[in-house]
């Protein structure tokens, strides 16, 4: 039987990180990501750069070089309160900005105050965002079904407590393969709590454990469309990759890669 619960290298897991707004802490906060080997994802606001609590403009391409750079409008108001031109507006402009400064293709974002409604579903999709996060909490590992609705696991404050139930119950359960860890934030909490022990503790716990693979937003959500589109015989035996993504999957408990492009039976 083929599952699709690897992710690359044969992992059974994986865990992605969202940061929002740009403050001058996201410096501190890369800093810890790089040293543990962590990747992860900042949702910046074209119209902060470069005030006084704010990352700088000319520092995008260096201070974000190995993570993902993604859109949180482009002036943060609450969407659902605006018109759709105006939520299509803020969405296409913050992408625009954020493209031209960094010299990236932008195409995640998380929605500012975690607020959005219809109109802002047409905004997103019209402005080519592969994937929304939201601000609530699933407190599990769930892939979301649809990316345009994608609920992270915790917010950092509730992340040792779900990274102990990782560490000692979910890794050791095979009907949790394929699941993703996913904490978001914002870097001016560590300052303002003055708990920036906190990142490296969640940073710590997560970098000693071999079986996950630590990624963007956007490199989760390529990966499992990838996965997604794998086309499987009625009989299991042959496997076609239609996309130029290499994607794993497992029979009977061991590993298999399809590269992308690539028919395999089995």
């Amino acid at each position: 039987m083929i599952k699709p619960d690897r992710y690359p290298n044969g992992k059974h897991f994986a865990v992605t990180f969202s940061y929002d707004d740009g403050d001058k802490a996201d410096r501190r906060l890369v800093d810890i990501f790089n040293n543990y080997g962590m990747k992860a994802t900042f949702n910046l606001i074209p119209s902060r750069f470069d005030g006084e609590t704010v990352v700088s403009s000319g520092e995008l391409r260096s201070l974000y070089d190995g993570h993902e750079i993604a859109c949180h409008s482009y002036s943060h108001p609450h969407l659902a309160r605006l018109p759709l031109t105006g939520q299509s507006r803020e969405i296409a402009l913050g992408r625009l900005s954020l493209e031209r400064l960094s010299g990236r293709l932008v195409r995640g974002m998380a929605t500012p105050y975690g607020e959005k409604n219809d109109d802002t579903l047409v905004a997103m999709k019209a402005a080519g965002m592969a994937y929304c996060r939201n601000a609530g909490v699933s407190g599990g590992l769930s892939v979301p079904a649809d990316f345009l609705d994608w609920m992270p696991s915790c917010h950092h404050t509730g992340a040792p407590a779900v990274i102990e139930k990782f560490r000692n119950e979910w890794i050791h359960q095979p009907w949790q393969y394929g699941g993703l860890l996913f904490i978001w934030g914002h870097s001016f909490e560590f300052d303002r709590a003055d708990n920036w022990e906190l990142a490296e503790q969640i940073c710590s716990s997560l970098a000693g454990i071999d079986d996950v693979w630590f990624a963007t937003n956007i490199e989760i959500y390529d990966y499992i469309t990838a996965q997604r589109s794998l086309v499987i015989s009625c009989d299991g035996d042959v496997i076609f990759n239609p996309s130029a993504v290499d994607v794993w999957v497992s029979q009977n408990g061991s590993p298999i890669c399809i590269k992308g492009g690539d028919t395999i039976r089995l």
